[in-house]
């Protein structure tokens, strides 16, 4: 695996010893494992943080961990709407954006593909967030409840957003008149 890939998404240094080559190793290893998690698109959940958001993710526990998920949740909605209604957005979106400019369209279609592909990340950052050591049981229950929510919430509206926004980009813009969504 390429060094300066981990060292892009991790912080990680080249030059850290048996010790953090062990620790790069074992990341590497665990990104094969979860392929969401890999995406490199630049995703800055907050405008005002510096480097890589998953620096910061990584060293928290799992409970500081969640919280990092809903920090960037709430930073993503203020962006773009309530997740839930990402779906119906786009459909609302769609008219008003159907009937501009072939180039506005194509650069309002890369908005929202940037939009799934932030919302995709932030399901990979919450399948680690049991990652690493937790005290109790009652604590795994907990945040394993809270976990299943949000991702049902946040699966659920970026397939309906991406299917959505496949169906426009299938039937290309020379057919946009014949795409209608229900609002």
């Amino acid at each position: 695996m390429d060094a300066s890939w981990l060292e892009n998404v991790h912080g990680a240094s080249i030059d850290e010893g048996k010790e953090g080559k062990a620790q790069r190793k074992k990341m590497s290893e665990h990104h094969r494992c979860t392929p969401a998690v890999t995406h490199t698109i630049p995703c800055h959940f907050d405008e005002e943080s510096e480097g890589d958001p998953a620096d910061d993710f990584v060293l928290r526990n799992a409970q500081g961990r969640l919280v990092y998920i809903r920090h960037a949740l709430h930073v993503l909605e203020s962006k773009w709407g309530a997740v839930d209604t990402w779906p119906s957005s786009f459909g609302q979106e769609w008219l008003k954006v159907s009937a501009k400019e072939a180039h506005e369209v194509a650069s309002w279609c890369h908005s929202v593909r940037i939009q799934v592909q932030t919302g995709w990340r932030l399901i990979g950052y919450i399948t680690r967030v049991m990652d690493g050591e937790m005290p109790t049981v009652e604590e795994w229950r907990n945040l394993w409840l809270e976990c299943c929510q949000l991702l049902k919430i946040i699966y659920t509206s970026i397939l309906g957003l991406e299917h959505k926004l496949d169906l426009v980009e299938r039937c290309g813009i020379a057919n946009m008149d014949c795409i209608q969504f229900e609002i």
